[in-house]
């Protein structure tokens, strides 16, 4: 459905026909799934695409695209003969500091990521493949903003390099989205403008936002296994790797941004409630460290009935602002009590 809107908005035949080549590739992946999946049900496996393609398309595929509505808008790529040469390399990073637009941003770093995913053992590297010439075109940003969290998810998961590797694609990931997030007015590092970063804050917000919702949905569907007193295993038709678990892979990811970073660049972008959220996160993974820490010595804070209030190392100034911004009027009059023994600044 991505793939035929954006071929829909192409504005002229140079995009359309990089959207088709991707929808011609995809189709025949998905015939492969199709014949799979009817064969025996089971692992859906993405096959070679040099494998002799059938003239007629799969049944099962045929009622699932047009169950989306989108069957006879693809169906003619079905026996088209799109090709594509590639001859340009990847462009090496850092790729935000050198973008003039979002979709400049978004199309070079997922290209980059496309292209070191092929050396991976990563079974969607093909799906990737198909949609390398989409990813091409201003036609193609929404299939840039669709394939950005799986990409990020695959290069955790079977990227073999260390994320304390300056070079390797996992490190790569964490500068790019660390770069958007900056704000610094007084620096004119990019030549993108500020439309252009407010987008790609925005895009960075979802796609943080939407890799958290898939490691809360692992780590709880592990809870009610464990609960059940059953063993955990990897769903049937799941290509992601459940025996190591996956939550570990989004941990990686995730502990290399900045809550606080986050906090800021949210707060510059008007969204203060999302501001708060973060700060909120960055206080209890301090707080929660020490109380499931044996080896811990001390006396963690704690405020009224009980409750953990500790303050340390959070910019206090941002704090207050917004729970200006949030009309929290009784939580902001309780801030300045802690600022003359805390750090403003963290």
């Amino acid at each position: 459905q991505t793939l035929v809107t954006s071929l829909k908005s192409a504005s002229n035949s140079q995009h359309q026909s990089k959207i088709a080549f991707a929808i011609q590739e995809l189709l025949k992946l998905l015939n492969d799934w199709a014949s799979k999946k009817t064969a025996n049900d089971e692992t859906l496996i993405i096959l070679d695409t040099n494998t002799e393609n059938k003239k007629i398309m799969h049944p099962y595929l045929v009622a699932q695209l047009e169950e989306m509505g989108v069957l006879l808008v693809v169906e003619p790529f079905w026996t088209s003969s799109y090709k594509q040469v590639d001859k340009v390399k990847h462009r090496d990073p850092p790729f935000f500091l050198k973008s003039s637009s979002y979709f400049h941003f978004q199309s070079s770093l997922c290209r980059f990521l496309i292209e070191k995913s092929q050396n991976n053992n990563s079974p969607w590297k093909l799906l990737f493949k198909a949609c390398r010439t989409a990813i091409r075109t201003p036609a193609g940003l929404s299939v840039t903003e669709f394939l950005l969290p799986l990409l990020i998810l695959d290069t955790f998961c079977f990227s073999g390099e260390s994320v304390s590797d300056p070079f390797s694609p996992k490190a790569t990931i964490i500068n790019e989205i660390t770069s958007v997030l900056l704000f610094d007015k007084s620096k004119r590092y990019t030549s993108i403008s500020n439309e252009e970063h407010l987008k790609a804050c925005n895009a960075i917000f979802t796609v943080l936002d939407t890799i958290s919702l898939w490691s809360e949905k692992h780590i709880e569907e592990q809870y009610r296994v464990t609960k059940r007193g059953t063993t955990f295993k990897s769903p049937k038709n799941s290509l992601w790797p459940f025996n190591e678990s996956i939550a570990v892979k989004i941990s990686e990811f995730t502990e290399g941004i900045s809550l606080k970073v986050c906090a800021k660049a949210a707060s510059e972008l008007g969204m203060h409630a999302r501001a708060l959220r973060y700060l909120e996160l960055e206080l209890r993974s301090r707080v929660a460290s020490r109380i499931y820490d044996d080896n811990y010595v001390g006396i963690t804070p704690s405020g009224p009935g009980g409750s953990l209030a500790e303050l340390s190392g959070v910019d206090l100034g941002i704090l207050q602002k917004m729970l200006g911004e949030l009309n929290e009027i009784d939580a902001m009059s309780a801030v300045p009590l802690s600022s003359d023994s805390f750090d403003l600044m963290g």
